[in-house]
Order: structure tokens, then C-alpha cells, then sequence
């Protein structure tokens, strides 16, 4: 902090230089010990302060070296020095500062703070405790109304009791990250804190868990926690140490070994779940699920499992509740999987796989759920072709491409989500997926594959993004519950057969970008009731509209008849055909558009 000095008085001297601010004032000091801190009052006066002579610790900051400074004065800010190296307990209820002081700037130097050393400074509203403070005592800060955040240094190893109690507007708190103990009542009743991380170097929360006399929890009692995770460092928590959180979703234990406990750990737990009519589950490693609920009884019906990460490309769980893992990393192939296709339920793919193989998963009839990792970025061909099984599937953004038949005849497959880093979506990759009513495809897609959606025959809508500039052969060939078909102007290959059988489909937009409509593109897509054929389509395949029975009007935009080929409007009810009024003679003469001559009409 730099200070702008327009007076020093030193003794009866003054030395006055210009400034804008307020004063230094130097008052009569014991000259042998260190300056250890600055007080500034009300008016922006900044007072340096020193112990006295013979003091037993000169750079311990305590009530007596309140006595270097003026009385009469309202203190407002404390700045320590870097000669500070402990505050004392109580300091500044004596001369009732901690009822004024609302800013304090701890130096470098720092190590102790002791008891109650902040206590009840109402308007202090945050504080930073500089690195090398290893011990901050009882009640520290306890009665901090007005503090609102805290920085803890991670030199600290303890939270001694009571540290932050009823600072009921702390609400955010940065932990040490190599804090082993948490003593008891340390945030009790910080009414704003919802959440906190419990550093993974955590031993102890409370004080004297299983000790004859007693042990000290409350640590968090009170606090409106959200959720608690209880790194597995964790060895014992004391009484009521989370008792009474009354907004607690869930908490989750990392530990396979359940630590000791004191009673009522969870105090009210029971009787808020009754409240709110919703179970709140305390979720512990499955391999421990059985341990925790003897260890911890009294909490028996609120524990869940919680899978435990694992190391390797996946983790499998067969049918008899056993689980497989497959080790090391990058591609998993259908050679390390295919003993367990009969007997594999779920799947787990890991942070070591890149990529599934070829056949990966084919046929495994009895998998009802996969999880796959954001580090896939291939789902190979037919991995997991013929699972009949497999209901829903979420495919994380790192994924690239999904290739060729990857959920082919995946029957009961209902919804599908396909993260935002697809730009490939391979022929035959939901082929008769015969259940599916919901997939989205992201922007980044350029290409649908062949026979990609085909016989999707629940499929009720489709957004093809306009990132596609591709739409194979078949794609959606008898998707027979869609209602609309748009296709947007990006594309400009769309491929034979396309939406053929699209029964349902009443309306289709055809995009500008389109210049060649092939066989049998449309052909029995009876519910259409119009179509509009852009300028730039310059031909018209066999059968294109075929069996459209529905049609009540076809419109071609184009004033230079399309090349048509053959039946490309047989059996379209006998609907006008609408063309540029300057084209109508062009159109009738012209070769294989002069067998719909009477049909032809100027667009209106």
C-alpha cells in the first residue's frame, strides 16, 4: 500500500512536503523495539505502533501495544509489518478496537494468530492470513459478524475450536490445502456458508472422537451446506459435527475404511428427510457399502452406493454383481470384451480409452446402460451394434465421429444425446434403432451417412443443423413417424432414397443449396400435401415423388425446365404443377415434362 505523506512530526519538528491524503503522526515511542504496525483512525491519520520497553515479545502485537498510540481516537483500519510475527489473544478488546476496525491487511512475517485474537470484530467483512501462519487459535475470528470471505494459508495445519463461529455472513472460504485437523464448533452457525471443501489432507473433523470424557464436534452445525464430501484422509469426526444442515442434498464419503465416529454425527438428518418427504443419501464406495452401514448403524438406510473411480479403458459389471476392469489405455478392442457378452450389463468407459473398436460391444444382448468418457473421441464401427438391451446412450463432446452401424438394430434405444464435437455421423449408425423418438445433431456435422436414421420408424422430428452439407442414401428411409422434413440450404448432396416411406411426413422444405433430387428421394411420402421445388435444382430423378398421393400442388421454381426423368411424378394425385408463368410453354414441350402438359400451370 503506498501513502501520499504531507506531515511528519518527529518530536517538535515538522518536515512538510505536498501530498493529497491524510497524516503520519510519530508520536513518542520506545525507540529500541520494531514498528510492527500502523493504525489508521476515522480521519485517515496512520499511527505506527510498538511494544515497550522490556516487553517479552516485541513483535507480538497484544494490548499493550495499544500504549505507543494517541488515545482519543477511533481506529478504522490495521495495517501489520512484516517485524509482526504474532498477534496476541484478546489484543483489541480492551481498548474496544475490534468494535470499530473494518479493514486488516496482515504482512508477510506473520505466524501466529491466538485466541480470539479478531474476536467480535463486527465490521470486519473479510481477511486474507498471509503464508507462514501455522497456528491460529480459539475464536480467532469468532463473532465476525460482518465478515464475508476468508483466505486461509496453506502453511496452516490446524483450525483450532470455535475459529469462525457465528460469523453467520462468512460465505466463502479458501482451505488450506495440507489441513489435517478441524477442531470442533469451527464454523458452527456461519448461517451464509453452503458450501465448503474439506482439503483431501483432512484427519480429523473435531476434537477427541471415542475419548472416555467426551469428544468436541458441532463443526459445521447450523450451516446451510448443500452437500459434504468427506475426503477418504478422514479418520474420525466427532459429535454433531454436521448436525442440523438443513438445505444437505447428499454427502458422500470417499473412504473404503469408514472413519470412528462420535454420536449424532448427522444430528436431524431424520427429521428433515421427514419434512421435505425426499430421502438424502450418504453415498460410500460400493466395495465399503456393507462396512459403513455396520460401522455407522444409525444411518443404515440412507447409505448408497457410489462406483469408485478405476484405473484402465473400462469397467464392466456383470450379472452376478462382480465387475471386470480392463487395463492399460487407448483403443478398446471387441478381443479384451467379447468373454463377457453374455453376462455384461453395464459399462463404464474410462479415462484411459480413446476409442472403441470394431465390434466392440456387438450383440451384447444384456447391457442396459454404457457411460463413455469425455476422452473418447471415436465410438468404432458397430461397437455397440445388436445391443437390444440399451435404452439410452450419451455421447460426451470429445467424441469426433460415431462410425459406420456404431447403435445399428439397437431396438430398445429411446433417447440419444450426441455431444457438440461431432462433425461425423457414419452410414447405418441408428439403423433400425426401431424405438428411438429423440436425437439431436449438433452444429459441428457436416455429414449424415448412409442409411444412418433408417427405419427409425418412432423418430418424430429431426433439426438438421446447417453445418450439413451431406445427406446419404437412404438416411431416413421409412422414418415413418416424422411429421416435417426441412432441409436446410447448406446442403447440396442429398442422396438417393433419402426420406422414401417417410409416411407421416406433411411438409417438406428443400433447401436452395440443392441441385439434383434423386431416385426416389420422396418416393411414398403420401402425407405431403405440397412441395416446392427450388431454381437451382437442375435435376430430377426417377420415381423422386412417387406414390406422393397426398400432394395437392407441386411448385418448380426453376424457369429453365430441370432435366426429368421417368415417373419422377406418377401417382401424385393428379395435382397441378406450377411453373414461371414465362416457362409454362417451355415445360410442356419439353422432354418427359410433356406427359404432365395438362397438369402444368402458371404459378399464381
Amino acid at each position: 500500500m503506498i501513502y501520499n505523506i504531507s506531515e511528519i512530526r518527529v518530536g517538535a519538528a515538522n518536515i512538510s512536503s505536498g501530498y493529497v491524503g491524510g497524516n503520519i503522526v510519530w508520536p513518542n515511542a520506545p525507540a529500541g523495539n520494531p514498528i510492527i504496525a500502523y493504525f489508521t483512525d476515522l480521519s485517515g491519520n496512520r499511527y505506527p505502533a510498538k511494544n515497550p520497553d522490556g516487553y517479552l515479545n516485541p513483535n507480538e502485537l497484544s494490548s499493550d501495544t495499544l500504549a505507543s498510540l494517541p488515545t482519543g481516537h477511533t481506529w478504522y483500519q490495521l495495517d501489520t509489518t512484516s517485524a509482526c510475527t504474532s498477534i496476541g489473544t484478546d489484543w483489541a478488546v480492551a481498548e474496544r478496537a475490534n468494535e470499530t476496525i473494518a479493514v486488516v491487511n496482515l504482512a508477510q512475517g506473520l505466524q501466529e494468530i491466538h485466541q480470539g485474537a479478531f474476536g467480535d470484530f463486527w465490521y470486519l467483512t473479510g481477511i486474507t492470513i498471509p503464508e507462514g501462519v501455522y497456528y491460529v487459535g480459539g475464536g480467532a475470528f469468532e463473532g465476525c459478524s460482518g465478515l464475508t470471505s476468508v483466505t486461509l494459508p496453506n502453511s496452516l495445519r490446524t483450525l483450532s475450536d470455535r475459529t469462525f463461529v457465528g460469523c453467520q455472513n462468512l460465505s466463502a472460504v479458501t482451505m488450506p490445502n495440507a489441513l489435517a485437523d478441524i477442531g470442533g464448533h469451527v464454523f458452527a452457525d456461519c448461517t451464509s456458508l453452503s458450501s465448503i471443501t474439506i482439503p483431501n489432507t483432512v484427519v480429523q473433523i473435531g476434537n477427541d472422537v471415542g475419548e472416555e470424557e467426551g469428544d468436541d464436534g458441532y463443526t459445521f452445525v447450523n450451516c446451510p451446506l448443500t452437500s459434504v464430501t468427506i475426503p477418504a484422509s478422514v479418520q474420525a469426526i466427532a459429535e454433531y459435527s454436521f448436525g442440523n444442515l438443513r438445505n444437505l442434498q447428499w454427502v458422500e464419503f470417499k473412504g473404503t475404511t469408514p472413519p470412528q465416529h462420535g454420536s449424532d454425527v448427522f444430528y436431524n438428518i431424520e427429521e428433515i428427510i421427514q419434512e421435505r418427504g425426499e430421502n438424502i443419501p450418504i453415498y460410500v464406495p460400493c466395495s465399503a457399502l456393507d462396512a459403513y452401514k455396520s460401522e455407522w448403524s444409525e444411518y443404515a438406510t440412507l447409505f448408497e452406493c457410489k462406483e469408485e473411480p478405476f484405473e484402465g479403458k473400462a469397467r464392466l459389471t456383470l450379472s452376478n454383481g462382480s465387475k471386470v476392469i480392463i487395463p492399460g489405455s487407448g483403443e478398446l478392442t471387441s478381443a479384451e470384451v467379447s468373454a463377457y457378452s453374455a453376462t455384461c450389463v453395464s459399462v463404464e468407459i474410462g479415462s484411459a480409452c480413446t476409442s472403441t473398436g470394431l465390434y466392440a460391444f456387438n450383440k451384447f444382448t444384456g447391457l442396459t446402460s454404457v457411460t463413455i468418457s469425455d476422452s473418447v473421441t471415436r465410438i468404432g464401427y458397430a461397437s455397440f451394434g445388436f445391443c437390444s438391451g440399451l435404452t439410452s446412450i450419451i455421447i460426451p463432446d470429445g467424441v469426433i465421429g460415431i462410425y459406420g452401424a456404431a447403435f445399428t438394430h439397437c431396438t430398445k434405444l429411446k433417447d440419444v444425446t450426441i455431444g457438440s464435437g461431432v462433425t461425423t455421423i457414419g452410414s447405418s449408425a441408428f439403423l433400425e434403432c426401431s424405438s428411438l423418438t429423440n436425437v439431436n445433431i449438433p452444429n459441428a456435422v457436416t455429414s449424415i451417412g448412409d442409411a444412418t436414421f433408417k427405419y427409425c420408424s418412432s423418430l418424430s422430428s429431426i433439426t438438421i443443423p446447417d453445418s450439413v452439407t451431406s445427406i446419404g442414401t437412404g438416411a431416413f428411409w421409412s422414418c415413418s413417424s416424422l411429421s416435417s422434413i426441412t432441409i436446410p440450404d447448406s446442403v447440396t448432396s442429398l442422396g438417393v432414397s433419402a426420406f422414401t416411406d417417410c409416411i407421416n411426413a406433411s411438409s417438406v422444405n428443400i433447401g436452395s443449396g440443392i441441385t439434383i433430387i434423386g431416385e426416389t428421394t420422396f418416393q411414398n411420402c403420401k402425407s405431403l400435401t405440397s412441395v416446392t421445388i427450388p431454381a437451382n435444382v437442375a435435376t430430377i430423378w426417377t420415381n423422386a415423388f412417387y406414390l406422393c398421393s397426398g400432394l395437392t400442388s407441386i411448385t418448380v421454381e426453376a424457369t429453365n425446365p430441370p432435366t426429368l426423368q421417368n415417373s419422377a411424378f406418377v401417382y401424385t394425385n393428379n395435382c397441378p404443377i406450377y411453373v414461371p408463368a414465362e416457362s409454362v410453354n417451355a415445360y410442356k414441350t419439353d422432354t418427359n415434362w410433356s406427359a404432365y402438359a395438362s397438369r402444368i400451370q402458371p404459378i399464381p
